[in-house]
């Protein structure tokens, strides 16, 4: 389930490159939005609703509403940017959400509301107005890109909406998505394979670990990384060749049970 979130038109590109013809795509455009907070004047009567301007085609516009504790807080702006990481507090933005909230309540312009303080966030906007939400039951994979600010009050029904797509799609498994790197293509393809590069235990399955020249001796699930062992000078040998080890495939070693690990079904998951 890819739900990366600013990142999702990235990891989308797993599914895109083993796809013949992929008509589902989508480009994150990062749109920052700031807030202010304000603080009334003690004896201030409570602001007891939420002031939303005429909504456009492409914004709801900056709103005022109160919070828990009595203040008021105006925002959110919404600004495309590049960035998908930073989104620091700008100066200019700030003055304009002085302004915005004058203009909604002109009575703060004559009373000593105090701005407490301002934060930002990143919505993963797209160039389309809607959530992507896909489902791919031949390669067994579900998308749920785009999903912006609107996200948090539907996503009790995008939740159950995503089980219900994983619950159809487990009904129809005919396809193993392979990724790149030490892949589930490359523990899967047989039995025997598996057993040359796991040892089966009745804890779990044990990988021959090997680090840098010589093999890592560890019981199954008690590893630890320290700066001599960590994940990137680690390697899996498998017939003669070396793979690149990751957290999850350690962890599905330790957590396959000698009795699953004999059948079938649990090889092709």
């Amino acid at each position: 389930v890819n739900c990366a979130g600013l990142y999702g038109d990235i990891v989308e590109q797993i599914r895109i490159k083993q796809q013949k013809s992929s008509t589902n795509t989508f480009t994150i455009q990062p749109r920052m939005g700031q807030f202010s907070v304000y603080s009334p004047p003690p004896g201030t009567s409570p602001l007891k609703s939420i002031i939303l301007p005429i909504p456009t085609k492409f914004t709801k516009g900056v709103i005022v509403y109160p919070n828990l504790f009595n203040q008021i807080i105006v925002g959110p702006t919404a600004q495309t940017q590049f960035d998908r990481s930073q989104a620091p507090i700008k100066s200019d933005v700030t003055r304009m959400l002085h302004e915005k909230i004058n203009e909604l309540i002109p009575s703060c312009a004559n009373s000593n509301y105090t701005r407490i303080g301002s934060y930002t966030g990143i919505r993963p906007a797209t160039e389309h107005s809607d959530y992507q939400i896909h489902a791919y039951n031949e390669i067994q994979w579900i998308c749920c890109g785009g999903i912006r600010s609107t996200g948090l009050t539907s996503s009790l029904a995008i939740g159950e909406y995503i089980y219900e797509l994983v619950n159809e799609m487990s009904r129809e498994r005919k396809y193993q998505l392979h990724c790149a790197g030490y892949s589930a293509e490359r523990y899967s393809r047989s039995l025997d394979q598996l057993k040359v590069m796991f040892i089966a235990t009745p804890q779990g399955l044990q990988p021959k670990l090997i680090m840098k020249d010589s093999t890592l001796t560890v019981s199954a699930g008690d590893i630890e990384f320290t700066d001599e062992i960590n994940i990137t000078n680690l390697k899996i040998e498998c017939n003669g060749e070396l793979f690149d080890v990751s957290h999850s495939l350690l962890k599905l070693a330790w957590m396959t049970t000698n009795s699953s690990f004999i059948t079938p079904h649990a090889c092709s998951d």
